[in-house]
Formats: structure tokens, sequence, C-alpha cells
């Protein structure tokens, strides 16, 4: 039997804050069911590139968090 897995971080924008920023969830797909676990992280929306599923920039801020998330 062949499984499938996949993952990717996805913007939970119904969730903003006072300060803009949304939070930042992990999608874990095993098998076509879902499931979302939190990060802990909130970022702007604006600085986040949907195609790549990851912070935009390569700044000090932006690195640190792929490199936070990458490790997830």
């Amino acid at each position: 039997m062949q499984h499938t897995l996949s993952t990717s971080f996805q913007l939970k924008r119904s969730k903003m804050n006072k300060k803009g920023q949304v939070p930042i969830k992990l999608r874990i797909t095993i098998n076509g069911k879902r499931i979302e676990l939190a990060t802990n992280r909130m970022i702007h929306p604006d600085l986040w590139d949907t195609p790549s599923n990851s912070p935009k920039g390569k700044g000090d801020e932006a690195q640190i968090l792929k490199n936070y998330l990458n490790s997830q």
C-alpha cells in the first residue's frame, strides 16, 4: 500500500491581531487527511510569499523565521 505525506505552511488570515499579524500554521496531510499545528509565530500577510509558503525577504528577521520554520 502506498501512502502520501505532504507538509506546508499556511497563514490563518481569519485570526489577525491588532498589529495586523496573522498566525503561521503547519499543515500536514497524510493520505488525504489534514491536520493543522500552531507554529507559535506571527507575520504580517504582506511579508509572506504564498507560492513558496515562506517569508519574503533576505533580512535578518526573515532568515530567522525561515530557519525556525525549516526546523519544524
